[in-house]
């Protein structure tokens, strides 16, 4: 049996949200460090938080930030390695993919117009009732 679905809305009271908000970045610290250690793999959380001045800063971990842009670096080179570079075509392949194109419409054009002309279902079957 699971958890029942509860709302989420913001806390009211100033002075526990801040506090749940406190605990729950701890949790969260401790959380992802311990899956990094067991998991042999690197982690990177970054997470914004507003201080007594109203100002907003970041708080990452882990908090050496060489080694959050190089971890950053390390993702962004796999994204690019990734994306596959624009084909460039010649004008000789671009109107042989046109006329392919055009093709297939028209082959779809020509299904659509005998499927038409000659149903393979008819109507008086829609009515027939199945009787077990």
């Amino acid at each position: 049996m699971g958890r029942a679905r509860i709302t989420l809305k913001q806390i009211s009271n100033e002075r526990s949200r801040k506090t749940t908000f406190l605990r729950r970045k701890t949790g969260l610290m401790k959380k992802i460090s311990e899956f990094s250690k067991r998991c042999g793999g690197e982690h990177c959380l970054i997470m914004y938080d507003d201080n007594a001045d109203g100002d907003v800063e970041a708080v990452t971990s882990p908090e050496n930030p060489v080694e959050i842009h190089s971890m950053i670096q390390k993702y962004y080179e796999t994204q690019l390695k990734k994306e596959r570079p624009h084909k460039t075509y010649g004008i000789e392949e671009f109107f042989k993919n046109r006329k392919k194109m055009i093709e297939a419409e028209i082959s779809k054009v020509h299904k659509q117009i005998s499927s038409i002309k000659y149903p393979t279902w008819d109507p008086s079957f829609v009515t027939w009732k199945r009787i077990n």
